[in-house]
């Protein structure tokens, strides 16, 4: 039943190309747009050497999650990712913020107590960080092409990190969330 799918796709574009409502915008739905700026944003953490995993759904604040063993610390980092088709994403609102603030600890604390967490990685420190990416992405001649049009820092949780090196920690976390990506 292949073809139900692309029929229901060609009655869609049409009806809405003859009540004025777009164009090529039309040949995705939001859900495919989603997962298009998700993936362009996983790929990037991966090519960073971090472990990358999409969150199924998208049920908590945080879409796609890395992390990464740096010399004495994981590096948990949390995106949220906004996606929209040639113009600026949404971004965060303060309400988001705080609920994804509540989730990177939440995270943070769940990491030392859950049964999953192997022994040698609670036996590390560790840092979670998080924030947002708006991402846009270009159609023409049937290409995507992905960008990452904004991002901030949210902010981190660190576990264990000795005194002296949070300055370092924070300032490459950041790096992360505001050049890098």
């Amino acid at each position: 039943m292949i073809w139900f799918s692309e029929f229901i796709k060609e009655c869609r574009s049409i009806y809405q190309k003859e009540n004025g409502l777009g164009d090529i915008i039309n040949e995705f739905t939001n859900y495919e747009i989603g997962n298009l700026g998700e993936n362009y944003i996983k790929r990037k953490l991966s090519r960073l050497k971090y472990l990358t995993y999409l969150s199924p759904l998208s049920h908590t604040p945080a879409d796609v999650w890395g992390l990464k063993l740096r010399s004495y610390f994981y590096h948990l980092s949390l995106f949220q990712v906004k996606t929209s088709l040639n113009n600026s994403p949404r971004k965060l609102n303060v309400s988001d913020m705080k609920k994804f603030n509540e989730f990177a600890r939440f995270v943070r604390d769940h990491f030392y107590i859950s049964e999953l967490v192997p022994k040698e990685c609670k036996d590390k420190s560790l840092v979670v960080s998080y924030g947002y990416i708006g991402v846009v992405i270009k159609v023409t001649n049937d290409k995507k092409s992905c960008k990452v049009f904004d991002s901030s820092f949210g902010g981190h949780f660190i576990k264990n990190i000795p005194k002296e090196k949070v300055q370092n920690v924070r300032k490459l976390v950041i790096n992360l969330h505001e050049q890098e990506m």
